[in-house]
């Protein structure tokens, strides 16, 4: 509770300035003169109203304190070392808060305090609060907390999760008496207020709050008010708890959490006795007058914008993508765009993914500032997606002619046993969110088509294991042994195959025996998980294979095997043949397409054109763990075994930006 009580106390690095006689003599007379009007200003009783806002308050401070306060300034000059030398105090929305403050938890018996909203002239925002402890005493403690110093002290983990709620919601009440009642706030850490979920793709929390006044609060006692907030489904559905009511993770559902007014035990400055402010104060007139910024807790002041202009960036910022004024200016001047933008985002209004390709088409835009007629983006991606759905390699930098050597991948008819397995689990292991299947894919949305073959050539068969030793594999034993220890073969970080556990079948028994096919197979993939099925199974002296199909399984979270749609969708080859000049060749072939969920991965996938790096990097890996397998295991020392260059043919984005960018003609794309 110590570290809790005296946290704020050591927030402030700036060293002390005091505002005696002795110091202004060092002073520039420009700054005596900012210095003694700033402490005329503070005393005043200004006047302030917000549109929308009462200027009247409901707690309000008389002049015979203001008179006392200025009594004590002239005595130990706090004005001029408080840490918050900016904003003026209005008095007419003062707080005062009691002994009897039961919900102000961590306070000392006897200690009531005096809360006074800062705010620098002409800005939309509170510049700190100032806190005046025992204010009836005759030499009150006396301080400010900056936004600043509020972000250093609710980030410390060390300190109570309620304590530090309840100075940032003081923070926030006095904001919103002040501004209005339609604040989001924003940049909320992660492990505050545990009702409230933390979105996906999300490292901080937000939300809006309504004010309820308990019926007994008045001076000396608390003033009640609780938070109110919203949250989106994941997986999607409706309110699921009792009668509809919030069950911690619904869309729509609202939650309430109350707090008490008050956090004025935990301060950002050491006091210098009574009367005394705080030690990091800045000198009132020395160096210049920054420009203001907005507190970090709030959306960046926005209203110079066109109402469709706001519009968009509240809806980006909503899912943590933040505009710059750069962005933004952009928007404002192609208002044929941001109407179209308004219209998709208010058709898809809680998905990321939408919101994100919004993103991305704003970036592209804004590196290519060439493109022809950029108010028609939108519709030129939706045809370029469509015809790449119908044209799959019409980008692609394979050669035309290379094509029909993949169809033997692309094409694999699929066994009737394996379709009677999948539909077998639908009757008895149905899913609620998606069903057992094959993922075709020629059914894959995203429109990137990726071919790629990775091997490795040895001249002899390693030798197998202990307690067998000294026999060499034959080439189907060699490619079973690699199939059935897979995980062994690629690096842990990437993926790691088992058996699935959840179809009621035992897939392990299926999949380590000498015909795996119908075995399903759980890969974990950091980031997205997926299940495959084995479709194809061939040995013999010279040529054997087995071939992994993608599939889409039920979805639960957080439960191994139950993974929804897998990533790609397509097939697999691993293969082990034997070579005219009698060496052996270990290989992958795969052909498959991403699932794309949004529809819209193209645009992605210009800007970063990094979309199968990370099954580059897996297969590299299965390259790697073969050639050092067969060379420590090796019969004969002199055995060799190289990595060959992966043949990796993928989509060309230069053809992609000609068309976005000059709006060429999609027949100028590739193979058709």
């Amino acid at each position: 509770m110590k570290k809790t009580l005296y946290f704020l106390l050591l927030c402030i690095t700036a060293a002390l300035f005091s505002c005696s006689e002795d110091d202004f003599q060092t002073i520039p007379n420009e700054e005596v003169v900012q210095n003694a009007g700033r402490e005329e200003r503070f005393f005043l009783m200004r006047d302030f109203s917000v549109s929308g806002k009462s200027s009247a308050p409901t707690n309000s401070i008389d002049n015979s304190f203001i008179e006392k306060l200025k009594i004590l300034n002239k005595k130990n000059q706090f004005v001029c070392e408080l840490s918050d030398q900016k904003g003026l105090p209005l008095w007419q929305y003062s707080f005062r808060t009691g002994d009897n403050n039961v919900q102000n938890k961590g306070g000392e018996d006897g200690d009531n305090f005096l809360i006074i909203p800062m705010q620098e002239e002409g800005n939309q925002y509170l510049s700190s609060l100032l806190y005046i402890k025992n204010p009836d005493s005759e030499n009150p403690e006396i301080y400010t907390i900056t936004n600043d110093e509020l972000l250093s002290f609710v980030e410390n983990q060390e300190i109570e999760k309620y304590d530090r709620e309840n100075v940032l919601m003081t923070f926030f009440y006095f904001d919103q008496q002040l501004f209005g009642e339609e604040r989001e706030y924003v940049n909320i850490p992660s492990d505050l207020f545990d009702k409230i979920p933390l979105k996906e793709e999300h490292e901080t929390k937000n939300f809006t709050f309504s004010i309820t006044q308990d019926e007994n609060s008045g001076e000396g006692k608390s003033t009640i008010w609780c938070v109110t907030y919203y949250h989106c489904p994941f997986p999607p559905g409706g309110c699921s708890g009792p009668n509809g009511s919030c069950d911690g993770c619904i869309e729509y559902c609202s939650s309430e959490e109350c707090y008490s007014l008050g956090g004025g035990h935990w301060h950002g400055g050491t006091p210098t006795g009574p009367g005394g402010g705080n030690s990091g104060g800045n000198s009132g007139g020395s160096g210049d007058w920054e420009e203001p910024e907005t507190p970090w807790y709030l959306i960046p002041y926005i209203s110079n914008y066109t109402h469709h202009v706001q519009n968009t960036f509240k809806i980006l910022y909503h899912y943590g993508i933040v505009f710059s004024e750069y962005e933004l200016d952009y928007l404002q001047d192609h208002f044929p765009l941001v109407q179209k933008i308004n219209i998709y985002l208010g058709a898809n209004p809680s998905e990321y993914n939408k919101v994100k390709y919004i993103r991305d088409v704003i970036y592209f835009l804004l590196a290519n500032p060439q493109t022809v007629h950029p108010n028609n983006i939108l519709e030129r991606i939706d045809a370029l997606e469509q015809y790449l759905y119908d044209h799959p390699y019409a980008i692609s930098n394979i050669p035309c002619d290379q094509i029909p050597y993949w169809q033997e991948v692309v094409q694999y008819q699929v066994p009737q046993s394996v379709k009677d397995k999948l539909s077998y689990l639908n009757q008895t292991r149905p899913g609620e969110n998606y069903d057992w299947a094959l993922q075709y894919i020629e059914n894959a949305n995203g429109p990137n088509v990726n071919n790629d073959y990775f091997s490795v050539t040895f001249r002899d068969l390693p030798q197998k294991p202990a307690p067998h030793d000294s026999q060499q594999f034959t080439a189907e034993e060699f490619l079973s042994y690699v199939r059935t220890n897979i995980s062994e073969f690629v690096h842990p970080d990437m993926a790691v195959f088992t058996p699935s556990s959840q179809t009621g079948f035992n897939e392990g028994a299926i999949w380590y025996s000498n015909n795996p096919i119908n075995s399903i197979i759980h890969i974990d993939i950091p980031g997205d998980d997926g299940s495959v099925i084995t479709t194809g199974n061939y040995t013999s002296q010279h040529n054997s294979y087995w071939i992994f199909s993608t599939i889409q399984t039920p979805w639960e979270y957080f439960t191994d095997g139950l993974d929804g749609p897998h990533p790609v969708s397509g097939n697999r080859k691993f293969g082990l043949k034997k070579n005219s000049n009698g060496t052996y060749t270990f290989y992958t072939r795969g052909v498959d397409r991403f699932q794309g969920y949004s529809g819209h991965e193209i645009i992605d996938n210009v800007l970063q054109n990094t979309a199968f790096s990370k099954a580059d990097q897996l297969w590299q890996s299965f390259q790697y763990s073969l050639m050092f397998y067969v060379l420590e295991n090796s019969i004969n020392s002199d055995n060799y075994c190289y990595i060959n260059t992966p043949s990796t043919w993928r989509p060309d984005y230069n053809k992609v930006k000609n068309v976005l960018i000059n709006n060429a003609p999609l027949s100028s794309l590739g193979c058709q």
